[in-house]
């Protein structure tokens, strides 16, 4: 019996082992989970500010976070971006990472040619005078908008290169969006000697 019970599995023994958890198991589930974390709270946070302007409620206007509101191009540019993490790499989500970089660029257009091209007040009449060119997301939002929908658009593509293009671009929205961050956050003026108007930014 002794030479038997050898070789038979100690069942009480393996029963009181503590299973350790499986972190890169975890650590996949939460970046698989961040695209979708990503894309609901740009979607929320675009569907509050759109329903601030419609209410007029300022605090909704600006998410809160600062004195500047957010344009409603600049919500609806975030509810595009949001579809297009949800639904990429589908038709959905090119769709609306395609309406992104359209959106965007004809506002860059606006900045560069200096004219309305009637896109800016839309949807609704900016109450704010003192900025240029009233509804008009700033220079930099539109530039950011610009790179996450061209690198929505290529991270679906087989070629490699266009893959690191949208690291690249991702890469520099980081900054745009920190550099905000930081500007707000600490009260300190990012863009002085006359340019800042076109720089203003929500925290968006």
């Amino acid at each position: 019996r002794a030479g038997g019970d050898r070789g038979r599995p100690d069942r009480g023994g393996s029963a009181l082992m503590i299973r350790r958890p499986d972190w890169f198991a975890i650590q996949r589930r939460f970046l698989a989970s961040l695209p979708r974390v990503s894309a609901s709270l740009a979607i929320g946070v675009g569907t509050a500010v759109l329903a601030g302007w419609a209410l007029n409620v300022t605090v909704l206007e600006s998410v809160g976070l600062g004195p500047t509101a957010m344009k409603a191009n600049t919500a609806v540019g975030l509810i595009l971006t949001g579809i297009a993490l949800w639904f990429a790499p589908r038709l959905t989500g090119r769709i609306a990472a395609a309406a992104v970089v359209f959106l965007a660029a004809v506002t860059l257009g606006e900045f560069v040619a200096g004219r309305d091209f009637g896109i800016d007040q839309l949807l609704v009449v900016d109450r704010a005078t003192d900025l240029p060119g009233p509804g008009r997301m700033a220079l930099n939002t539109a530039l950011g908008f610009l790179l996450l929908g061209a690198g929505l658009l290529q991270t679906s593509s087989s070629s490699a290169r266009r893959r690191r293009a949208a690291e690249v671009e991702s890469a520099i929205v980081a900054l745009l969006t920190y550099v905000t961050l930081v500007s707000l956050l600490l009260g300190v003026d990012m863009y002085a000697g006359g340019v800042e108007p076109y720089f203003r930014m929500a925290w968006a």
